[in-house]
C-alpha cells in the first residue's frame, strides 16, 4: 500500500485529496500475472490491468477513519513543493517518488475494466487487507 500513518494519526497524501490509487496485494498480483500467463485465449500486445481496489486519497482516509474508530486527518502537499523538493535534492527517490504520486492521471484506472474484475477473480480491497493484516496506528 502507498499510505502512512503518522504518530498523529494524520494521512500524507500529494497534489490533491480527489486523485486515485490503484491498490494491489503483492499476493494478488502473483495470483493475477498467473491466471494472465494461462489465459486462453493467450492475451499478446496489449496493457493488462488489474486492481485490488481504487480508492481517491479522500476515500482512504476516511477508511482508516472507520476501521480504527477514530479519525484520520488528509494533509496535501502542492505540486509545486514537491517540484521544489525534487529540483533542491534530485538523488532523493522518496521526493520523486511523491510527485510521481501526484498526478491525476497514471496511477490509477477503473477497477471494473480490470482483468480480475472481467473474470470474476477475488481480490483483496483496501478494508479486506486491513482486517487480514490488523496494522497498528
Amino acid at each position: 500500500m502507498v499510505w502512512w500513518i503518522s504518530p498523529a494519526v494524520k494521512c500524507a497524501r500529494w497534489a490533491d485529496a480527489h486523485f486515485a490509487l490503484t491498490l494491489t496485494t503483492p499476493e494478488d498480483i502473483g495470483l493475477l500475472t498467473a491466471a494472465i500467463f494461462f489465459h486462453q485465449p493467450t492475451l499478446a500486445n496489449q496493457v493488462v490491468y488489474i486492481a485490488g481496489d481504487t480508492v481517491t486519497y479522500r476515500q482512504i482516509t476516511e477508511i482508516l477513519s472507520e476501521h480504527y474508530g477514530r479519525e484520520f486527518v488528509l494533509q496535501v502537499e502542492e505540486i509545486a513543493s514537491l517540484r521544489a523538493k525534487t529540483q533542491a535534492t534530485p538523488e532523493d527517490v522518496s521526493a520523486a517518488y511523491s510527485l510521481a504520486f501526484a498526478r491525476a492521471d497514471g496511477v490509477s484506472w477503473d477497477k471494473a475494466q480490470t482483468f480480475n474484475a472481467r473474470h470474476g477473480i477475488v481480490v483483496t480491497d483496501v478494508k479486506g487487507w486491513l482486517a487480514q493484516n490488523k496494522p497498528c496506528a
